[in-house]
């Protein structure tokens, strides 16, 4: 048998798709770079509507676009951080006290133009309100949930802080004693955590404030059958 050269093969193929087209009255269709929605959003313009010691919350104008989808990220020290997607605000949690940050917002359209950073916001955090010694109510209503190989998934009711709303209380959950960083979660209430043993696993949910304060923990025991490889 005699093959033929690739080459000679896939213009032949190329022909015959033109040739399909002009027989049902159609041609060829190619998107170019010019055809592609190459227009970006307008900058938003940021501003600050809350701080504390550990969070920052954030608002932003409209902006506007020739498509009518738009997504906003938020930008913290330059270095991505929230994606608010169409929101146009969003709470920055994690922060240190007493620190100084710069918070911009781009907004993205679905044709993956970004637009201009918006102004940008220079703020310093709280510091830490050194009489403030009072821990966060401990976490109520736990619940948890197998989500086989382990996982865990954990509810609860959010703790309420004497300085702090609860935005900005952070839950820290251990399992068997051990800290588990990967689940900590800040002002909301619900996890995922991962069993560290075959049968009872104890997972304790701590609420801390930014001052360090931390509740009398929630706890639940859970027994494992198996931790998938």
């Amino acid at each position: 048998m005699i093959r033929q050269p690739i080459a000679a093969f896939a213009m032949r193929a190329a022909a015959s798709i033109v040739m399909i087209g002009l027989v049902l009255g159609t041609s060829p269709v190619s998107v170019s770079a010019a055809d592609r929605d190459q227009k970006p959003p307008t900058a938003p313009v940021l501003s600050v509507s809350d701080a504390g010691s550990t969070y920052v919350s954030l608002s932003w104008t409209a902006s506007t676009d020739d498509q009518p989808y738009i997504f906003y990220q938020v930008f913290v020290n330059g270095i991505p951080s929230v994606f608010a997607g169409s929101n146009r605000s969003a709470t920055v949690t994690g922060l240190t006290p007493g620190t100084t940050y710069v918070f911009t917002i781009k907004a993205r359209d679905n044709g993956i133009n970004w637009s201009p950073p918006s102004n940008a916001v220079t703020l310093t955090t709280d510091a830490v309100d050194p009489n403030d010694t009072t821990p966060p109510t401990t976490p109520a209503n736990l619940n948890d949930v197998d989500g086989g190989c382990g996982e865990t998934w954990l509810s609860w009711t959010q703790s309420t802080d004497n300085v702090d709303p609860q935005l900005a209380i952070r839950y820290e959950i251990y399992v068997n004693g051990v800290f588990r960083p990967e689940s900590t979660v800040f002002g909301r209430g619900s996890t995922v955590a991962f069993a560290v043993v075959e049968g009872a696993n104890t997972f304790q949910v701590f609420a801390i404030d930014g001052a360090g304060n931390a509740s009398t923990p929630a706890s639940v025991t859970l027994n494992i059958t198996g931790l998938c490889q």
